[in-house]
């Protein structure tokens, strides 16, 4: 089975998430739900956290409690570990590598650029509710490369595919020392399941 974790980095831009489903699994982060609904959505920041608990959203959350210190879902503890403090999407990859451990085996990152070509932010909802202006600047992605770096060598067994639109766009060298990691096309994972 396939896993597919949707982040929020502009190279997924106008990618139709309906070509994923039947083909696996879904996870998304945070304001994702205003357009897709994944099979589970992951919210760590506070400000999107007040929102979708506020929100008549119907799917499968998994959000980040404070003043409990852990994830919860539907108001409901599901884990008895405490949360590692990670970014939404390393936590998306994580919950899905281990929820669906001996599934899932390929998992494919849409929309994690960790970059900016412009030295401006990032991310397809900015300028909207709980997002960073158009004109802010973008954000280092040391930590986020830290958390995926952990859970590729975590999940050896598993393979991880980040999706961009050339295989140059948005390089992260430090990946690169991992034989479990390989950036493809969107063409390329298109091909893979099957021309959908």
């Amino acid at each position: 089975m396939k896993g597919f974790v949707i982040g929020n980095g502009e190279s997924r831009k106008d990618f139709d998430f309906n070509k994923l489903k039947y083909q696996g699994k879904i996870y998304g982060c945070n304001a994702l739900y205003r357009d897709f609904t994944p099979d589970t959505l992951v919210v760590v920041d506070t400000g999107m956290v007040r929102e979708i608990t506020t929100s008549d959203y119907k799917g499968e959350v998994v959000y980040y409690d404070r003043k409990i210190k852990k994830l919860r879902m539907h108001g409901k503890y599901i884990f008895t570990f405490d949360y590692r403090g990670w970014a939404a999407g390393p936590t998306a990859t994580w919950l899905l590598c281990t929820r669906m451990y001996h599934h899932v085996h390929d998992i494919y990152l849409l929309g994690f650029d960790f970059y900016s070509k412009n030295d401006k932010i990032n991310n397809i909802y900015k300028d909207t509710e709980c997002y960073r202006k158009v004109t802010d600047m973008s954000v280092l992605p040391t930590n986020w490369i830290m958390q995926f770096k952990q859970i590729f060598s975590e999940f050896r067994r598993k393979n991880f595919y980040r999706v961009q639109h050339k295989e140059t766009d948005f390089h992260v060298p430090e990946f690169d020392l991992h034989k479990n990691y390989k950036t493809i096309t969107y063409t390329e994972m298109l091909r893979i399941l099957g021309g959908h």
